[in-house]
């Protein structure tokens, strides 16, 4: 049933209409100020009330879902449970389709908007890691890098963990990343240390199967050649690996210099890196969608 549920949810995910956003993560948020505000008042800040709400977190989620697929597991001759693991599969997708996150920036990119297109990055690929660029080459790399790490968390990532532990897996990830995403504030250091280290053991070997399946879907002997070399390494952000596996299974070099400055003083050039810039992220785009298959 795994496999038909997942051919589901590509082809949802394929044909989802770009204008439109999937299924909103309200619910979560709700959940966590709930529990923020229960846990508040348990302690001082030095207590481990911060743990019991991280642990509640995590359980109260997986909790109700395991109770849902007990319960509904015969309904229908299966066809109730089907739709909750197909449900709970595009929960954790992006609530933005790659196809449109894509287009977004494209058309600020087309414009020249380097201002506009830097705050799309803040706001759509949540960058807070670089100031507003005053080149072409380091906000394009930039993006190119998100793009594909958010592909590669939102959908390879819960697909991994789908095929391994079902939707309760899908749930753990969910909740990690959620977690990680959402207001993480400097006091909450041991909490911030614990969610990092979970979604390092969650990416491990998703991280390691990308690099492989790009290689089928692309530039076989190059991507595979940066597998090897990369396989057992940690001391690369997972967003940069897979950004280099990409641009290795594209047959582009993966260590691209962003300080490397295009001449703004030639329209010319500026045009040209602009449509090459383009021509790349549809690329990656196609080269993402390949990947899912595989």
């Amino acid at each position: 049933m795994k496999f038909l549920i997942i051919l589901i949810c590509v082809t949802a995910n394929y044909f989802w209409k770009h204008d439109y956003d999937r299924i909103k993560d309200t619910w979560f948020y709700s959940l966590r100020q709930g529990i923020d505000k229960i846990t508040s008042n348990l302690g001082s800040p030095d207590s481990i009330a911060w743990l019991i709400g991280l642990l509640a977190i995590f359980l109260i989620p997986m909790a109700g879902l395991f109770a849902i697929l007990v319960l509904v597991e015969n309904w229908l001759f299966g066809l109730v449970i089907l739709f909750v693991h197909v449900l709970i599969l595009l929960m954790a997708f992006d609530r933005i389709h790659p196809g449109s996150l894509a287009q977004g920036y494209l058309l600020l990119w087309r414009e020249g908007d380097i201002e506009g297109s830097f705050r799309y990055l803040e706001q759509e690929l949540s960058c807070t890691t670089m100031r507003l660029p005053t080149e072409l080459t380091g906000l394009h790399g930039t993006f190119c890098k998100l793009y594909v790490y958010r592909c590669f968390e939102k959908m390879f990532v819960m697909f991994f963990w789908y095929m391994l532990a079902g939707p309760l897996g899908v749930m753990c990830a969910y909740v990690c990343y959620q977690q990680r995403d959402g207001d993480m504030r400097p006091q909450r250091s041991k909490e911030i240390d614990i969610i990092t280290l979970l979604i390092e053991i969650l990416e491990w070997a998703p991280m390691r199967l990308f690099g492989l399946t790009l290689s089928l879907a692309g530039d076989f002997e190059s991507c595979f050649d940066w597998l090897r070399n990369t396989w057992l390494r940690s001391d690369i952000a997972t967003n940069q690996t897979v950004y280099e596996y990409s641009m290795c299974a594209l047959g582009l070099e993966p260590l691209r210099k962003s300080g490397h400055k295009i001449d703004t003083t030639e329209e010319s050039e500026i045009k040209s890196f602009r449509e090459k810039g383009a021509l790349e992220v549809y690329a990656l785009q196609a080269l993402m969608e390949r990947n899912q298959l595989i």
